[in-house]
Parts: C-alpha cells; structure tokens; sequence
C-alpha cells in the first residue's frame, strides 16, 4: 500500500487545496479515513481552497459514521472557519421530501448540533 511508504505525503493536496483526507471523508470511506487519520503528518482540520474541512465534507454528504471519527479526534474544530455558516439552507428546511445530501444535513443536524457547515 502507498500509504505505508514513507516517500508518498497523505496530506499533500491537490489544486483544489483538497487532501486525501476530505475526498475520503466527503465520500465516506471510514476505513481510509481511520487510515489517514493514523498517519501523524496528516492535519484533519485542513482547509481546501474555499474553507471547506473533512468534518463539514463528511456532514454534509450524511456519512454519519465519519463524523464520528472525525470528532473523536484531536485537532478537528466543530466550531472552525470551515463549519462557520448554518448546516441547513434555510430553502431546504421546509420540503416536504429532502432527500441525498439535504435528508443528511437535516438528519446530522438533528445530532450534531453545535456543528454549523458552510452551504
């Protein structure tokens, strides 16, 4: 595995700014995250370009489990510049059927919430 080298970076990102850690967290590969997470270089707070981090990433795509972990580890800010702005767009709140990443938003805020997210 790459990951177990020690020539290869885990938290180098790409152009964008995004590290391998917020595209696992955003797609909710839990095993990859714990994975990254266990390699001591990578920073789980990192920011992309936009201000986005891998708790909001995870959150906003309703990989409950993820944000789990991710709140369970030291360094990751619920209260951050990349999860300043409210986890539910006021247009969603009130559709009769939210569904994809809106039911999780709704559904994570409902549990996490002291956690805001950038829309």
């Amino acid at each position: 595995m790459l990951l177990g080298r020690e020539e290869v970076n885990p938290d180098k990102p790409d152009k964008w700014g995004r590290t391998p850690l917020l595209y696992t967290a955003k797609c909710g590969h839990e095993g990859v995250v714990k994975i990254l997470l266990g390699r001591g270089e990578v920073n789980p707070d990192k920011p992309d370009r936009l201000g986005q981090t891998p708790l909001p990433g995870a959150a906003q795509n309703g990989h409950e489990r993820v944000v789990k972990i991710l709140l369970g580890r030291r360094g990751v800010n619920p209260g951050g510049a990349g999860c300043s702005s409210a986890i539910i767009p006021p247009s969603h709140v009130h559709t009769e059927r939210p569904t994809g990443a809106v039911f999780g938003r709704i559904r994570l805020a409902k549990r996490f919430p002291l956690v805001r997210f950038k829309p």
